[in-house]
């Protein structure tokens, strides 16, 4: 139908613009978001007129699925604000582009409720291989093997394991009986979002339960006695493995510099916490291991700051600390922010091209020749 091609010159326009203007500029202005939106309105609502016209009724199914998926974009839009994954301009301009896109786009790793999970896939994918080589290239020998030995330090894997064991199981029965969550990228992330909820809220303790779950399960779910179960569990949980704990221990020293205090400037992000020491505070590495890191607490700790942007007050109180001679260090580790708008735009295209995410368009098109 002719208003899905009314969407496309717009896509384009906006991802040429905020890309251009991130890039040099480091802003993605809310006109060009909300304009974005407006149109895209105008244009449902063309739509919906003409349908009516011509049918004396209008597509509510269509109507209802697209503001689910606009509901579900800026939920996880806001989340990965709220977790520093990215800016609040990147979150603005994925909701717009959940706008935009015309959900007929959507068809390999269709989400019923969130179809818009493709465009996050094809954005994080590419740029996980990108930056993963980088880091592999530019990275010492001594520290790839220090990373690995951390990510697989035995305890961890063992506490890991139980966990992933324990979440997983109702998210893969919803999967299996095709209510929720059967994009197994939105599982992923799911299971991070629950395992940082408990880190959070019951530090050190989670494991009590999760045991409990696990042992359940072991009783309850007749899935797991099969050869299929376990090639599928592990590899997802050797993947989250990797990722968590190896890759973003790499990540940590690859996006982090280090600076003088007095160049702290608000709205850089910490990559230390900053922990009161008796009248003294010390920094000491804070690896993003868990979506709340800046949030957690920790026995016999008292964390003044942890990982967040900063404040122009929290500036302040930082380089007051260190001219009193309460933080000795000169230098302070801050994390690098990536240009997002380029790399959303990317993922956008992708999504055009291959009419949904590319992991399951790739698996479709091996399966067609095998």
């Amino acid at each position: 139908m002719w208003f899905f091609l009314a969407y496309y010159p717009v896509i384009f326009l906006l991802g040429l613009i905020t890309s251009y203007e991130d890039l040099k500029k480091g802003i993605i202005r809310n006109k060009w978001v909300f304009a974005s939106i407006v149109y895209s309105l105008f244009v449902l609502l063309l739509f919906s007129i003409t349908s009516f016209v011509k049918s004396g009724a209008i597509d509510s199914i269509y109507l209802l699925t697209y503001f689910t998926n606009v509901a579900f974009s800026l939920l996880a839009a806001v989340l990965f604000w709220i977790v520093h994954l990215w800016s609040a301009g990147d979150a603005k301009l994925f909701t717009a582009y959940s706008f935009l896109i015309p959900l007929n786009v959507y068809v390999y790793g269709y989400e019923k409720l969130f179809p818009s999970i493709a465009i996050l896939v094809n954005v994080f994918v590419p740029l996980f291989i990108f930056y993963f080589l980088r880091i592999i290239f530019k990275q010492t020998p001594k520290k790839t093997i220090n990373s690995l030995k951390m990510a697989f330090e035995p305890k961890k894997v063992f506490y890991l394991f139980i966990s992933f064991f324990a979440i997983s199981w109702p998210l893969f029965f919803l999967s299996r009986i095709n209510i929720l969550f059967s994009n197994l990228f939105l599982v992923v992330i799911i299971i991070f979002l629950v395992m940082s909820l408990l880190e959070l809220f019951v530090p050190g303790e989670q494991i009590k339960w999760l045991l409990v779950v696990a042992l359940l399960r072991v009783v309850f779910d007749r899935s797991i006695f099969s050869f299929y179960f376990w090639r599928f569990f592990f590899s997802f949980f050797i993947t989250y493995l990797i990722l968590r704990y190896f890759i973003l221990g790499l990540s940590f020293n690859y996006f982090v510099k280090q600076i003088y205090i007095e160049n702290l400037k608000p709205g850089m992000m910490l990559a230390q916490k900053i922990i009161k020491k008796g009248k003294s505070y010390v920094l000491e590495d804070a690896f993003f291991t868990n979506l709340f890191e800046g949030l957690k607490k920790q026995k016999g700790k008292e964390i003044v700051l942890g990982i967040k942007t900063l404040t122009n007050k929290e500036v302040k109180f930082i380089q007051n600390a260190h001219s009193q001679g309460k933080i000795k260090q000169h230098n302070i580790k801050v994390q690098e922010f990536v240009s997002f708008a380029l790399f959303l735009f990317v993922g956008v295209l992708l999504t055009l091209l291959f009419r949904g995410d590319i992991i399951n368009f790739l698996i479709n098109l091996i399966g067609s020749f095998l």
